[in-house]
C-alpha cells in the first residue's frame, strides 16, 4: 500500500477570470472548490490509477463530511485527525492567458495531542513493503523535528520513502536520505540559489541535492516535463507541449504516478515515464489535482526520454 503524510489538508478554491488587475473590482468567470493539499493530490492520483492508498491528514468538524465524501469517491482511504481549529483555505487564480497566481494559507495551529495522533496514524500498522510519501507543508504546532523522526522511523523499518517539501523543512528531511526526493521548479530554484530557467539549471539543482544514499532526485518542470538524477544517470522526460488549462496539482500527480509505478515493481525509468504522463495529463485538464486513468493511458505513448549523461 502507498501511505501518504499530507498533514496540512486544505480547501482549494480555483477561480478563472480574464485578467488579474490589482486594486480593481473584477468578475469571476468560473469557480471550483475541492479539498486539497499536496499530499491529498498525490493520494487522489493513486486512487485514480486504482492503487491502494491511505492518506493521513487533518480535518475539522465543519468540513469532515465534505472531505471524507470527496476522498471516498476517489478511492482514497482517509485516516483523518479531527482538529479543534479550521483547515486552511487556498486560492488559485487563473487568467485567460494561462497565468496562475496562488495564495496559500499557512494552516491551523495544532494541539500537541493532535500532532501525536497524526504521527500514530502515519506509523502504525505499516508493512515493510509499503511506500511512504511525505508531501507538502506542516500545520502550525507540528515541529519539523517530529516530522524528521517520522521519516527516520519509516526508513529504519526498511520502507521506501519519498519526500516533496520545500525550504528549511526540505533541508531537515534531506538529512535522513529518503529514497526519492521530488522538487518543483520554485523549490529547486531556492535550493540552487537562482531561478531555474533551463534543463541544464535543473540538472545542476538535482546534483546539489543528490547523495549516494538517495536513489533518485526529481525536478518537475511543468510543461517541460521532469529532470531526474538516478544512479549517476540524468534523464529528461517530456511530452509534446499542449495548452495548459490548470497546472495546480500537476507536480503532485507527477509524484503520484512515480510512486504508483514503484509500488507495482516498475524500474525507475518506467516510473519516471508514468509520472511524466500523469503530470502532463493534469496540466491539460481543467479540474484541480485530479485526472482519469484513460487520459493518462492516451498520453503515456507520447512520453519522450532523453539520457543527458
Amino acid at each position: 500500500m502507498i501511505r501518504i503524510a499530507g498533514f496540512n489538508t486544505s480547501l482549494d478554491r480555483f477561480v478563472e477570470l480574464d485578467r488579474l488587475q490589482v486594486g480593481e473590482v473584477q468578475r469571476i468567470k468560473r469557480v471550483e472548490v475541492n479539498p486539497g493539499g499536496k499530499g491529498l493530490h498525490v493520494a487522489v492520483l493513486c486512487g485514480a490509477l486504482s492503487e491502494p492508498v491511505k492518506l493521513v491528514g487533518i480535518t475539522d468538524a465543519r468540513h469532515r463530511e465534505v472531505i471524507g465524501k470527496f476522498l471516498r469517491s476517489r478511492d482514497v482511504t482517509f485516516e483523518a485527525v479531527e482538529i479543534s481549529g479550521d483547515v486552511r483555505t487556498c486560492l488559485a487564480i487563473r487568467e485567460t492567458n494561462g497565468v496562475i497566481t496562488e495564495l496559500l494559507e499557512p494552516g491551523p495551529e495544532l494541539k500537541p495531542s493532535e500532532c501525536d495522533q497524526l504521527v500514530l496514524a502515519m506509523t502504525s500498522e505499516i508493512d515493510s513493503d509499503d511506500i511512504a510519501v511525505l508531501s507538502g507543508s506542516l500545520p502550525g504546532g507540528f515541529e519539523p523535528a517530529a516530522y524528521v523522526e517520522v521519516l527516520s522511523g519509516l526508513k529504519n523499518l526498511g520502507i521506501r520513502t519519498c519526500v516533496d517539501a520545500s525550504g528549511d523543512l526540505l533541508k531537515d528531511l534531506l538529512q535522513c536520505r529518503p529514497y526519492l526526493v521530488k522538487l518543483n521548479r520554485d523549490e529547486a530554484s531556492e535550493t540552487l540559489g537562482h531561478r531555474i530557467r533551463t534543463v541544464t539549471d535543473a540538472v545542476a539543482a538535482a546534483r546539489s541535492v543528490k547523495h549516494p544514499d538517495i536513489a533518485c532526485v526529481v525536478i518537475s518542470l511543468g510543461s517541460e516535463g521532469l529532470v531526474a538524477l538516478h544512479e549517476e544517470q540524468i534523464f529528461h522526460f517530456s511530452t509534446p507541449n499542449e495548452e495548459s488549462r490548470n497546472a495546480v496539482g500537476a507536480g503532485d500527480c507527477l509524484l503520484g504516478g512515480i510512486v504508483v509505478a514503484l509500488a507495482r515493481g516498475a524500474t525507475m525509468e518506467n516510473a519516471l515515464k508514468l509520472g511524466t504522463a500523469c503530470g502532463a495529463t493534469k496540466i491539460r485538464s481543467s479540474e484541480t489535482g485530479f485526472l482519469r486513468a484513460k487520459e493518462v493511458e492516451s498520453v503515456l505513448p507520447t512520453v519522450r526520454m532523453q539520457t543527458l549523461v
